[in-house]
């Protein structure tokens, strides 16, 4: 008899594989068909477009989102992307993400259930761009 009780607390608290939404992600799928190439400097003030190139069907697609924080704020912040052009973007304004450090990075969920990130590190984990914004008066004072 405790044996069956066993087996039977055993299988109601045991999910099914099945639950993609249930498990932790660990590391994340590694693609040439997401591509994003970060400014080299941004400029304190200044409104950017953060671009995003998905290769993917549009059809195979379930959302294309930028993760973004600032030195103000302690969690990212989800920011669904549309497309526009060829290509996914978001303006990041400094009005609304108020901060000396911007850090971002992207995740593209498709219908299978395959979830891709950008830029991630040889081992799948989310590397995220780092900015310090910089002062462009100071920076041109300083390059000329």
């Amino acid at each position: 008899m405790s044996v069956f009780i066993l087996l039977s607390i055993f299988l109601l608290s045991s999910e099914p594989s099945d639950t993609i939404e249930k498990l932790p992600v660990e590391s994340f799928l590694e693609t040439v068909r997401i591509i994003h190439h970060p400014e080299e400097i941004m400029f304190q003030g200044r409104v950017y477009d953060l671009e995003l190139f998905v290769h993917f069907p549009e059809d195979s697609l379930e959302s294309v989102s930028l993760f973004i924080r600032t030195d103000t704020t302690s969690r990212y912040q989800e920011i669904p992307m549309k497309l526009n052009r060829g290509r996914y973007s978001v303006r990041y304004d400094p009005a609304v993400f108020s901060g000396l450090l911007l850090q971002y990075f992207f995740v593209v969920r498709l219908k299978n259930y395959s979830i891709f990130a950008t830029p991630i590190n040889k081992n799948g984990v989310i590397k995220p761009v780092i900015h310090k914004l910089i002062n462009p008066v100071e920076y041109y004072k300083k390059e000329f």
